[in-house]
């Protein structure tokens, strides 16, 4: 009877201790970043399954399509805004000989770039920013408007004229930069383009050691290459190195 007692004691102080251990494991927080991000994402969204992430999904063609229109409307939007501040400049200085060359020149590139932005955004096929698309082209068209009262004969009425420009330009502006950061796309603004050394190989790098390969020569072309040098042989007989080798006999042994 006490045998069984005290098996029955043992075998509750196992199970006992097992079921501490179990609580234990099972108090012990997660340190998995992924598993506590997925653990999150599932309380907020009980249907997600697990191997599910938010923007897990690849871009369609139409979206690819849609940023690099975009990097185009980008390009022509920030070379329309250097035009204008060309223009500006202009107008801040003394009359000379070239300008109205320099004007037209400036007006021309001015008129294009805008005309270029605006038929570049109007072929982005994105209903997810089709309200702001149509915004930015309409800042463009006023601009476009104003940019035809630019004079090029004159610099008289210049300062005006392109401050009107500037203004629906940088409105403009405003809205491709919401746009793009809807998108998540880079403005050229922002990049930087990294410089390719002078000498063509990195900095700290030793470029390769050219090797002198002999040049070959047209049919009929001179040969305008030095001589080769032939070594003359020394014939002085008294010379050490044409001396004969001395002779040595051998030892005898004893």
């Amino acid at each position: 009877m006490m045998k069984r007692s005290i098996a029955a004691v043992i075998a509750a102080a196992t199970l006992g201790l097992a079921g501490a251990a179990g609580a234990k494991q099972e108090a012990q927080p997660n340190t998995d970043p992924d598993q506590q991000q997925q653990q999150q994402q599932q309380e907020q969204d009980p249907g997600m399954k697990p191997e599910m992430k938010p923007g897990a999904m690849n871009k369609t063609s139409a979206d690819i399509d849609a940023a690099k229109r975009l990097g185009l409307v980008d390009f022509y939007l920030t070379d329309a805004i250097n035009d204008a501040k060309l223009l500006s400049s202009l107008a801040e200085q003394p009359s000379g000989k070239v300008d109205r060359q320099i004007l037209a020149e400036a007006k021309r590139n001015l008129d294009a770039s805008i005309a270029k932005a605006i038929q570049h955004a109007n072929q982005v096929k994105s209903p997810d920013i089709k309200g702001q698309t149509d915004a930015f082209v309409q800042d463009l068209k006023q601009a476009q408007l104003s940019a035809k009262k630019v004079p090029v004969t004159s610099m008289a009425q210049l300062s005006t004229s392109v401050d009107q420009v500037a203004a629906h330009l940088m409105a403009a502006n405003d809205t491709f930069q919401q746009l793009s950061t809807t998108k998540g796309i880079t403005r050229i603004e922002t990049m930087k383009l990294s410089a390719a050394p002078v000498s063509g190989h990195e900095p700290g790098v030793k470029p390769p050691q050219k090797q002198n390969v002999p040049k070959q020569r047209m049919k009929g072309e001179e040969d305008l290459s030095p001589p080769e040098t032939i070594p003359v042989p020394n014939t002085n007989p008294s010379s050490p190195e044409n001396m004969p080798p001395e002779k040595t006999e051998p030892r005898r042994g004893y």
